[in-house]
């Protein structure tokens, strides 16, 4: 029986990503999927597998009809349409956060993916895509899951496409008109993001932390353990696409970088690069297109303590329709 998939706010660059997974997987010929926005300045129209998908004003969606649902649209204006499907018999996938505060529904973690994950996804009827870098990181950490992790130091980079689609074009125009000596007046970010670093991804808050910052270290101490210390910091980079993170992590038991290097390489998840290779390290530019996270510069730290710091890249959009697909797949 086919399932229907109702996708809400398909504007941002990883749904779009998300509709091109669908249909390279095959598992768009198992789903009537279904558009909808929630602001009446979104599209009227996306691509699924070359054909156009109609993308209609939410209160024009039949609650009762949508069997998985993608919520990836403003939190505040589609809350309240997020708990109508649930109690409706809907299972949403929450892609932008809207239920970051309900602390019962359970998180997207990739190192887990047992029938006891598939229950509570199911119990709760959503799952919660984690923050991205906590995406990218979790399964790497998950080679020193016997190690006891002691502390975690996570410097994230962010591209203008992890902000929405109007922010790439904003970095686009930036850089053209700098180079035509036009005067730079950002629309999507603070500052110019052009040439530019911007350490403010989210809002805000009281303690001077940004929203992602806060959400990413939440979401890394609910899938590693809150004994972890963990400190995150996130700017954004003047890059399209691809997400970087620099690294640096303590044990408590004693484990060498050549160790973490071979647990790395023995996964196919990763791609490992050190300085012996002809490329040395990988850049966000490279990993386009890729469903590889990339990790470099893997060395032992000059601390007393088991230590040692990475740096890792990995093209987001990826990252985060690879997750949405086995959300997907969880609840058919």
């Amino acid at each position: 029986m086919t399932k229907k998939l109702h996708i809400i706010d398909p504007v941002s660059p990883e749904i779009h990503e998300v509709l091109s997974q669908l249909d390279e997987s095959g598992l768009s010929d198992a789903l009537d999927i279904r558009a909808y926005n929630t602001v009446l300045s979104g599209p009227r129209g996306v691509s699924v597998g070359g054909e156009n998908l109609r993308v209609r004003d939410i209160v024009e969606a039949n609650i009762g009809e949508g069997d998985i649902v993608v919520f990836a649209g403003d939190v505040k204006k589609g809350a309240a349409y997020v708990e109508k499907w649930r109690k409706g018999g809907a299972y949403i996938i929450d892609v932008s956060g809207v239920l970051k505060t309900d602390i019962d529904v359970p998180l997207y973690n990739p190192l887990k993916k047992d029938n006891t994950a598939t229950e509570a996804a199911k119990k709760h009827r959503a799952i919660r895509l984690p923050a991205r870098a906590a995406l990218h990181l979790v399964p790497i950490l998950g080679c020193l899951s016997e190690k006891s992790l002691k502390t975690l130091n996570v410097s994230a980079m962010f591209p203008v496409s992890f902000h929405s689609g109007k922010a790439r074009d904003e970095l686009y125009s930036q850089t053209k008109n700098i180079f035509m000596n036009i005067d730079v007046r950002p629309q999507e970010f603070e500052k110019p993001i052009a040439f530019n670093l911007i350490p403010h991804v989210g809002a805000f808050m009281d303690d001077g932390q940004t929203e992602e910052e806060w959400i990413t270290r939440n979401d890394l101490r609910k899938i590693l353990g809150r004994e972890v210390e963990i400190v995150v910091n996130c700017a954004y980079a003047p890059v399209f696409v691809g997400q970087s993170l620099t690294v640096n992590v303590s044990l408590e038991q004693d484990v060498s970088a050549s160790e973490f290097r071979q647990a790395l390489t023995a996964d196919k998840r990763f791609g490992v690069i050190d300085l012996n290779s002809d490329i040395e390290y990988v850049t966000p530019h490279e990993t386009q297109g890729e469903d590889q996270i990339f990790i470099s510069r893997i060395r032992e730290d000059i601390r007393d303590d088991p230590a040692f710091s990475f740096w890792t890249t990995t093209d987001n959009l990826r990252l985060g329709a690879l997750a949405v697909a086995d959300c997907i797949k969880m609840f058919l």
